[in-house]
């Protein structure tokens, strides 16, 4: 959302006029209320925090136009489409974004909003020339070698990746904030003076200031210091990290479906 908003700012600087406000859980909701008094031309908002701020009346879209979703795949699909609740009444242009398409998203879509146009750019999300990809079997034989032998296997194959190549921005993707807990303590025991890398960690257990402070420090890292970032998928959507190069990205967990 932040991105967006510094985004809308730039075109409105450039000259196309309008009044831009951006309003998301990161930020206390009395401040984002403060913020909203009065019309604005452009509202760039995370769902949660709409629901919140059209429940107490302190926004609304009767005179919205134009409403622009993205990341569709994940609103629509979860908790039965209750994102998009506050929105079905609405008399306004609807664009969706979305990097997947799913036969049950689409279907969801042309129930909820008839005449649906979809517009599809193949080709449109491909991997960078020169991308190594890598599976790593992590599957445990019967040897019985710890209480949770695939957690084990797992955790070494994490190691040899960041130690190859000595990456000095490192993503670690897991499912769960447990899973990101516990993916970071193996990390720090391997190197409890912490002196082969930084680990920190970006999940929504975290206070909004101590996210930001990591994706600081992550993009400030360097092969002479360099910084693992072990996140949740929903976490780390919309991170900025200032266009500085990631140089390993390890999916820790298999993505429970296509959308992640």
């Amino acid at each position: 959302s932040a991105q967006i908003g510094g985004v809308a700012r730039e075109l409105s600087d450039g000259g196309l006029r309008c009044r831009v406000r951006v309003a998301t859980a990161a930020r206390a909701a009395a401040r984002d209320a403060a913020t909203l008094r009065g019309a604005c031309d452009v509202l760039v908002i995370t769902p949660g925090r709409l629901e919140r701020l059209l429940g107490d009346g302190t926004v609304s879209l009767r005179a919205a136009t134009d409403v622009v979703l993205d990341e569709v795949d994940g609103l629509a699909l979860a908790d039965g489409g209750a994102a998009l609740a506050p929105l079905r009444d609405l008399e306004a242009r609807f664009v969706f974004v979305t990097a997947t398409l799913p036969r049950t998203l689409e279907k969801t879509l042309r129930a909820e909003f008839p005449g649906l146009e979809v517009l599809k750019g193949p080709g449109l999300h491909r991997a960078p020339p020169g991308l190594d990809v890598r599976l790593v079997d992590c599957t445990p034989d019967a040897s019985g070698e710890s209480p949770d032998p695939t957690f084990s296997r797992k955790a070494r194959a994490l190691l040899t990746a960041l130690g190859a190549g000595a990456p000095a921005r490192a993503l670690v993707f897991c499912n769960t904030i447990e899973g990101c807990r516990r993916a970071e303590n193996a990390l720090r025991r391997a190197d409890r003076r912490g002196r082969a890398r930084r680990v920190l960690a970006f999940h929504s257990a975290l206070a909004p200031d101590k996210r930001r402070a990591a994706e600081d420090l992550f993009r400030g890292a360097s092969r002479d210091a360099p910084v693992v970032l072990v996140c949740t998928d929903r976490a780390a959507r919309g991170a900025d990290f200032g266009g500085e190069a990631v140089d390993v990205v390890v999916l820790f967990d298999w993505p429970r479906d296509p959308n992640e």
